[in-house]
């Protein structure tokens, strides 16, 4: 900075520099609260050279506003009253009713209607709708709780935009329920808009009762919360919309958290869920609501304080949690959390928490999951077109529109394959049995004869994928799709089919993926191998891994191997054990192997895992939350363990090349070894 010029020399040169748009005043309705807001947003226009766009501001009132009130603002200001439709940030302002969200409607609307027009084939909707419908919905349910008409309005003019054909309205063959279920489950994993803003009501009701430190949570505590916990609110007949779809979202996350006791002094002593019978002790006056679990315990942490305990909960709440927890409980240094059972680290995702409510309803509706091989043979294979996946997707849904699920639809009598003549025209008929497709499968490659098929789609594509191998799949996509192309050509425009047409078009597109993927695929062939070809190790390593299955006991197996710096074999163990996730053995694994090194009197040691998350933490590219919360106080320890071993690092490998320890752990849990502990000093064993 020159300081030989003046202050107002910068003033004038940054004067049109900064803008500020989009100010949101809250202020009092009186005569003082008018002219302070005047006055300081003058002094703001003076200082930085911005004026007021009079004609684009706007003022709301409040009801009990007086009219001479009204009218000093809208002269002082030079504003006009805003109407109910007005929005903020493409948010309206006023809600509570439908009709303040006709412009995010019409918004939506303008957007299917010009998309269909462009004549989209459904995979590209399917696109169209989680790029841009999706996060614009998302965007509102953000800052509004949207009634449930208006959610469903939005949803039905989605759903005839996806599977309509241009303007053409046509008859949907899958239920909009089944569509929006995870890809996983049958369906294509679009959104159920009343689920996912049940969801953001739930993300709010987390951060109120995780005691977030936000401005917004505080404001909400001391309107609704002053007398009750969040746990035990109610809906006022003068609450927000906003509030209404809190409190309605507490039966939905109610059973899911539970606080995990660190040092105790967060999580309230009632009206918590940290203990079975909370929900019949809610506090009943303000002492009882600033009660903490330290002040429970004796000042020693030996213990409960029983005359607290008593005091507060009575003699059947003390009785309960001297038996439930004898000894009370373990405090510690860290602080209390709330956990989210649905998630695996116990913090609270929007993603956890709806597919939590999508599995919640389909296991109360008893749907039935998608097979996981179906689901990876259509959504997980390379070199297959979009188009074809959704293609797939409705053959296996029996959605296509052929003759006989037409007929059940329109309850008409089947008039049978327009092709051969067949009465029954099913999708296995038209794709396999026809006596049209039967050519194209004979001069393919294949070679296949299809008398004896299964009758139902899935379980044909099952056993066809057994049959040719996963290599050969997506050739057989392709065929499928071609052919389905030429036989609706056939039946609509009346051409003839042409077997060898057919197979060069499957050929054409087949080749086309594959050239689009050529240079990706070549960039991972050079990175595995510059991976595969790392010169010999510097220092002793020890390679470890561990093998866990899901049971009652959580058992698992743990092995570790240690190479000397020329890669001759010191020493493997493997041991059972218990652990309670696939991390946290990892994490016992990798624990026995340090410290048996460390016995050993090693002081430099590489400890090579495949465990992705355990490698991050340890390195410190990863914090502690993301582990599993019933082991998040094991690997605070852990870490603090190791750190101590400032010449023990953690590498992360791929599972292909730790493929001994990884086949020793699971010896260790098939057999139920517990420990075989051999040394080869002069053994030579390859390390990859």
């Amino acid at each position: 900075m020159d300081y030989r010029k003046s202050p107002q020399h910068y003033i004038d040169r940054y004067r049109y520099r900064y803008r500020l748009d989009y100010l949101l005043i809250f202020g009092e309705a009186s005569q003082e609260e008018i002219a302070t807001i005047h006055h300081t947003l003058t002094m703001f226009c003076d200082m930085s050279g911005q004026q007021i766009g009079s004609e684009k501001s706007r003022i709301w009132f409040s009801k009990a506003t007086p009219a001479h009130l009204r009218q000093l603002a809208i002269s002082v200001f030079n504003a006009q009253p805003a109407r109910g439709s007005e929005v903020y940030l493409g948010s309206p302002i006023t809600l509570g009713k439908s009709t303040d969200f006709s412009p995010l409607v019409d918004k939506i609307d303008g957007k299917l209607q010009h998309w269909a027009s462009s004549m989209l084939s459904q995979a590209g909707k399917l696109t169209l709708i989680k790029a841009v419908i999706e996060p614009t919905m998302l965007f509102a349910m953000q800052t509004a709780s949207i009634p449930s008409t208006t959610l469903k309005l939005i949803q039905s003019k989605v759903r005839k935009f996806f599977w309509g054909k241009g303007n053409e309205r046509r008859m949907p063959l899958v239920s909009w329920k089944s569509i929006t279920v995870p890809k996983q489950q049958g369906g294509l994993g679009l959104k159920d808009l009343l689920k996912f803003q049940q969801t953001l009501s739930m993300k709010c009701l987390w951060a109120i009762a995780s005691e977030e430190n936000s401005l917004w949570v505080q404001v909400v505590k001391a309107k609704y919360l002053q007398r009750n916990t969040i746990w035990s609110a109610t809906r006022t007949t003068r609450c927000t919309p906003l509030w209404r779809a809190i409190v309605a979202a507490k039966p939905l996350l109610r059973d899911n958290v539970t606080w995990l006791i660190g040092n105790g002094k967060t999580c309230r002593a009632m009206g918590q869920p940290w203990h079975d019978l909370w929900l019949q002790y809610e506090p009943t006056n303000a002492a009882q609501r600033k009660v903490v679990v330290a002040d429970l315990v004796q000042e020693q942490g030996r213990g409960w304080d029983c005359q607290k305990l008593i005091q507060l909960l009575g003699f059947h709440g003390a009785l309960y949690l001297a038996i439930v927890l004898p000894e009370g409980p373990s405090l510690s240094h860290r602080e209390d959390r709330l956990i989210f059972k649905a998630q695996n680290n116990g913090q609270f995702s929007i993603k956890a928490a709806y597919r939590f409510l999508v599995q919640r309803d389909n296991h109360m509706h008893n749907t039935p999951l998608f097979p996981e091989e179906l689901y990876r043979l259509i959504w997980k294979t390379n070199y297959v077109l979009p188009r074809a996946r959704v293609f797939l997707w409705r053959a296996i849904r029996e959605a296509l529109p052929v003759d006989q699920v037409i007929s059940s639809r329109l309850s008409k009598p089947p008039k049978g394959c327009p092709l051969c003549g067949e009465t029954d025209e099913t999708g296995v008929h038209v794709l396999f049995k026809c006596a049209n497709a039967q050519p194209i499968w004979r001069i393919s490659q294949f070679d296949l004869t299809t008398t004896g098929l299964p009758d139902t789609m899935g379980q044909l594509l099952s056993y066809l994928a057994r049959e040719i191998g996963e290599q050969n799949w997506p050739i057989m996509v392709s065929v499928l799709w071609s052919w389905w192309k030429d036989r609706c050509k056939t039946v609509y425009e009346g051409t003839r089919t042409n077997p060898t047409r057919t197979l060069g078009a499957a050929n054409y597109w087949l080749t086309t993926l594959q050239k689009s993927n050529l240079c990706n695929k070549v960039a991972r062939g050079a990175a595995q191998a510059q991976q595969q070809n790392q010169g010999l190790l510097q220092t002793i390593s020890c390679w470890v891994d561990a093998s866990w299955v899901h049971t009652s006991s959580g058992g698992c197996g743990k092995a570790y191997v240690l190479y000397n710096e020329d890669g001759s074999l010191m020493q493997y163990q493997m041991m059972v054990g218990e652990a309670s996730s696939p991390y946290h053995a990892e994490l016992l694994s990798l624990k026995e192997a340090v410290r048996t090194v460390h016995a050993m009197g090693i002081s430099r040691c590489d400890f090579y895992t495949d465990c992705m998350l355990l490698h991050d933490i340890l390195s410190g590219s990863s914090s502690p939350e993301a582990v599993d919360w019933w082991t998040y106080g094991d690997t605070l320890e852990w870490i603090l363990e190791w750190n101590r071993h400032k010449h023990f690092k953690c590498l992360h490998v791929n599972r292909d090349q730790n493929q001994l320890a990884d086949k020793l752990s699971k010896f260790a849990r098939t057999r139920g070894i517990s420990t075989v502990d051999f040394t080869f000093p002069t053994i030579c064993v390859p390390l990859m």
